[in-house]
């Protein structure tokens, strides 16, 4: 988490500060008359539309940077909880270790909608999962966190979703 932050105050610096002074010093070299104030405007708004697109833009991470593709793993436990928005889907399982001991973990998956032409998996059938047993094979958070990509859940029914149709 503290490299996202990181990386989030260096876009900013990066994307708007920048920018931003650069426009300053653009707009002190202008002449002063009576469009120079709707020339300015025009700039100050092009270079704010650049800025938002460029952090739309960085803002969808690539899965691979997050999560090691390559290391999968399972969990089985009770479902949670269910955070179903965007811009990605969120399972919390809590999983019982062979001491006895609880972990909870956070898997993500695909946005909403990825399910709205799916008649076969809908948000209900995940909520009917809550407080149930489900499990989850995923891959792993690069940073050793108890997050995971959601490659396929078993849901309490026995029903098997597959959520990564790109990378598994």
């Amino acid at each position: 988490m503290f490299r996202l932050a990181q990386a989030w105050f260096v876009s900013t610096i990066v994307l708007v500060v920048l920018p931003t002074q650069v426009a300053v010093a653009l707009a002190s070299r202008l002449p002063s008359s009576p469009g120079s104030s709707l020339m300015l405007l025009r700039f100050a708004a092009a270079t704010l539309s650049l800025v938002l697109a460029a952090g739309a833009a960085w803002a969808h991470h690539s899965m691979a940077a997050v999560f090691n593709l390559n290391q999968r793993f399972e969990r089985t436990g009770t479902l949670t909880k269910l955070d179903w928005t965007n811009p990605h889907i969120y399972l919390f399982v809590d999983a019982r270790l062979d001491d006895g001991r609880v972990e909870s973990w956070a898997f993500e998956g695909p946005s909403p909608v990825f399910f709205r032409n799916r008649k076969d998996f809908t948000k209900a059938a995940f909520q009917n999962s809550v407080g149930k047993t489900v499990t989850v094979d995923a891959s792993r958070a690069r940073d050793g966190s108890r997050t995971g990509l959601i490659r396929t859940v078993t849901l309490s029914d026995g029903k098997v979703v597959t959520l990564c149709p790109l990378n598994c």
